[in-house]
């Protein structure tokens, strides 16, 4: 059973789409979920970043001049609904340590200060890293340089940690 709810409140406006039993693979399009699959437990916004590939590829042609803005937007793709798009999940994966490799401080930061990143998520992809051409190691040692006080930073800690013990 598949409940749509859209709203619109002039040509331009954003459209919101409660979707029960469904899962969003792309912004625009909507799948059923497979057997086996849960529930997303909460709607999901058409116009949100979660598992937006069109955001990774933004970020990967410009993976040398990020502005905070785009780490921040690149940051809200993670959700942890797109565990089930194998292509979005590695490539989001390799792209978080190469972006936590190049802005450290900043990921860190937006980490710690924003609360509308699904921070499990991304910790979560830092405890499982794709490929090893960046260290979780290395990348402990450059946060620990300029923050390691900060609740959200030792967070950030542990999930390399456990990721650095896998190899």
């Amino acid at each position: 059973m598949l409940l749509l709810l859209v709203s619109c409140s002039s040509k331009r406006s954003k459209k919101e789409i409660i979707a029960l039993g469904t899962s969003l693979n792309d912004t625009s399009e909507l799948r059923p979920f497979n057997k086996g699959q849960k529930q997303q437990s909460k709607a999901i916004k058409l116009d949100s970043n979660y598992c937006n590939t069109s955001v990774l590829v933004k970020t990967h042609n410009n993976i040398n001049d990020l502005t905070v803005a785009d780490i921040s937007k690149f940051l809200s793709t993670f959700h942890k609904d797109c565990n089930t798009n194998v292509e979005f999940s590695e490539w989001s994966n390799e792209l978080l340590y190469q972006i936590f490799d190049t802005y450290t401080k900043e990921v860190t930061s937006l980490i710690a200060k924003e609360n509308n990143y699904e921070k499990e998520a991304i910790l979560s992809a830092l405890k499982s890293p794709i490929n090893d051409t960046i260290m979780p190691q290395s990348l402990i040692e450059k946060i620990q340089k300029f923050d390691s006080n900060n609740q959200v930073t030792k967070e950030i800690v542990i999930a390399l940690q456990i990721a650095a013990n896998k190899y």
